[in-house]
């Protein structure tokens, strides 16, 4: 049926004697936007559910806790054949959801063809990053883009899986709008003509990068790296980051914590996308209190991480002159958000206090609220681990580590001479949790030897490969694809 049209119909008996005199006539109007289905959710959602969206020009922050919200008059324009840069945030009480986003592509009105499925993964109090690949083949004008969450080990430690017309016991669903625009001419996929550089600046201070494309590029994809340049994650606008669907990348009111990220670009046309962009590295001068001691008694003689995503050792380390010792140029642990950091210390000259601090603000001190992050208490020690969690939310990067010892009592300032005792500085990397999840693994069944048999992985977050281990842990991988099956000999691989 045509949209926003009139249609007429009545009902004429008949058999085989004729046709009888028809009813009367009845209409009805077809409506001119596309009708779709409400989701539903029994016992609703855990804390705001879905707080934060942002993609194209779109940065849409909620706070509520209805389970359906309607939002498509926040419009955002995508060009066909691009790919698209999307964030979501989640505020569901630290407890884990499945997330999945549709864009209905052939405004049928529902999100079930092929292919409009665009993205998967998991949230957990943070934000999510991915990428939606639009179809040079879709439509120009307007298409409804879906959202929704699901709880994980929800009711007898099931996963509700969430589904477009969910009407299920906990989720939260929005609804957004991707104006599709047409991807104008080209001979010739993007080319780099000059890549990004350098910047220096202080703390709290604003800075752009920026790149320039041959052959006029229509979408642009700006990455940041926090541990290097080993992994990226795309960026959307909101937070400090604003302009990132250009070919200059602005970023507001840096903090220490951003220090030494690696920022890199790509460029896309229709006929196709460029190579990314050599990195350029921002560096964000932060001062900080050298806290310090008058004795050499009494000092830290060692620092390691264990259990973490990375640990490092720093052991020996000796008595640093003036009771200082700034090794802030050594990521003594990486962890993700709501990830635990365990720390393993040893002291020299008889037992301490100790007390450790995290800068979480990237602001140049260890005075806010949350920083204090473990304190001995009344107990003094020679050696000890301890540990702390990182704030669901804390954003990725490289935050400044204080941990103090003290020999003649536990009241430990971040900043305060002592007689003994000393204080070390170290870096730890928080990096956010990667889309890319095995959400199930169904075992194979085969009768005898020789036989082959057939192992299913579902992956989530937009998975691109696969890779089979023979050995629970360790090891290295045996065979990959990237459909997510394996097919070996059964005889071999048990």
């Amino acid at each position: 049926l045509l949209a926003n049209t009139t249609y007429y119909w009545k009902i004429v008996p008949k058999n085989s004697c004729g046709s009888a005199a028809s009813s009367t006539t009845w209409t009805f109007t077809t409506s001119s936007t596309i009708c779709y289905c409400t989701p539903t959710a029994s016992n609703g959602i855990e804390g705001t559910g879905i707080t934060n969206v942002s993609y194209s020009t779109v940065n849409y922050t909620t706070n509520n806790t209805i389970v359906y919200n309607d939002y498509t008059s926040q419009i955002g324009n995508v060009i066909q054949g691009s790919s698209l840069p999307i964030s979501v945030t989640t505020a569901t009480q630290n407890k884990k959801y499945n997330i999945k986003i549709w864009v209905d592509w052939n405004n049928d009105g529902d999100f079930l063809d092929s292919g409009e499925e665009v993205f998967s993964g998991i949230v957990n109090s943070n934000t999510i990053n991915g990428l939606i690949n639009v179809p040079l083949t879709a439509s120009i004008g307007n298409h409804s883009m879906r959202i929704g969450i699901a709880k994980q080990n929800n009711k007898a430690n099931k996963d509700e899986i969430p589904i477009p017309c969910f009407n299920g016991d906990r989720g939260a669903y929005e609804d957004y709008t991707l104006n599709v625009t047409a991807a104008p001419i080209c001979t010739l996929a993007p080319t780099v003509s000059s890549n990004p550089v350098n910047q220096t600046i202080n703390n709290g201070q604003n800075t752009t990068f920026g790149a320039t494309f041959l052959n006029s590029p229509t979408s642009y994809i700006w990455e940041v790296s926090s541990d290097g340049g080993i992994n990226y994650t795309t960026i959307t606008n909101g937070g400090v980051y604003s302009t990132a669907n250009s070919a200059t990348l602005t970023i507001t009111s840096a903090t220490g914590a951003m220090s030494n990220f690696r920022y890199r670009v790509s460029a896309t046309n229709a006929c196709g996308t460029s190579t990314v962009s050599s990195s350029a590295i921002l560096t964000v001068n932060t001062t900080y209190c050298a806290a310090s001691s008058t004795s050499s008694t009494y000092f830290i003689s060692g620092i390691s991480s264990d259990g973490n995503l990375k640990d490092t050792s720093n052991t020996p380390t000796g008595y640093s002159v003036g009771g200082y010792g700034n090794f802030s140029n050594i990521i003594i642990a990486t962890q993700t958000p709501s990830g635990g950091i365990n720390i393993n210390i040893a002291l020299s000259g008889g037992v301490q206090y100790v007390k450790c601090f995290v800068d979480w603000n990237g602001d140049g001190d260890f005075v806010d609220i949350g920083e204090d992050v473990y304190s001995s208490g009344g107990t003094a020690f020679v050696t000890t681990s301890f540990g702390f969690v990182v704030p669901a939310a804390q954003a990725q990067g490289n935050y400044r580590l204080r941990i103090r010892s003290k020999q003649s009592d536990n009241t430990i300032a971040s900043c305060t001479n002592y007689s003994g005792g000393e204080t070390e500085d170290y870096t730890i990397a928080i990096v956010p949790d990667c889309a890319a999840l095995i959400q199930s693994v169904s075992n194979g069944f085969v009768c005898g030897a020789n036989n082959s048999v057939t192992i299913n992985a579902i992956g989530l977050g937009g998975a691109s490969e696969y890779r089979w281990y023979s050995t629970e842990t360790g090891g290295v991988f045996n065979y990959y694809d990237f459909n997510g099956y394996l097919h070996h000999s059964l005889s071999k691989h048990f």
